[in-house]
C-alpha cells in the first residue's frame, strides 16, 4: 500500500522530489561521512505492511528504525536518529525550486 502524497512523511517526501527530476543531488551524512548522491542512486521500496525503505550504495534506511526525525523547513534536510543510535542527515543539494509540471 503506497502512501498518497499528503500522507508522505518528510523523508519520503524528499524521495519524491528526487523521482520527480525537482533535485538533481541529496548531500547524505552518515556518522560524520559526508558525500553527494546523484538522484539516480537514490532507491526507494514500500513494504506490503506500508513501511518506506530508501537506499542506494551510501546506505539503507527502513523508515520503521527511525526514532527522531527533524527536519528544516528552510533547507529541506531531514536528519533522523534511528534505533542503533546512528544519525543520518539527508539533505537537497541546491535550494528546492518549484517547477511547472
Amino acid at each position: 500500500m503506497t502512501p498518497s502524497l499528503t500522507e508522505l512523511t518528510d523523508l519520503g517526501l524528499l524521495h519524491w522530489q528526487l523521482e520527480m527530476g525537482f533535485l538533481p543531488s541529496v548531500v547524505v551524512t552518515t556518522n560524520g561521512l559526508c558525500s553527494n548522491v546523484p538522484a539516480e542512486a537514490v532507491k526507494s521500496v514500500w513494504t506490503p505492511n506500508g513501511e518506506y525503505i530508501l537506499y542506494g550504495d551510501f546506505a539503507s534506511l527502513n523508515e520503521n528504525e527511525v526514532e527522531l526525525s527533524l527536519t528544516d523547513k528552510t533547507t529541506g534536510a531531514v536528519t533522523m536518529q534511528l534505533a542503533d543510535g546512528t544519525f543520518i542527515s539527508i539533505e537537497p543539494s541546491q535550494p528546492l525550486v518549484a517547477k511547472a509540471l
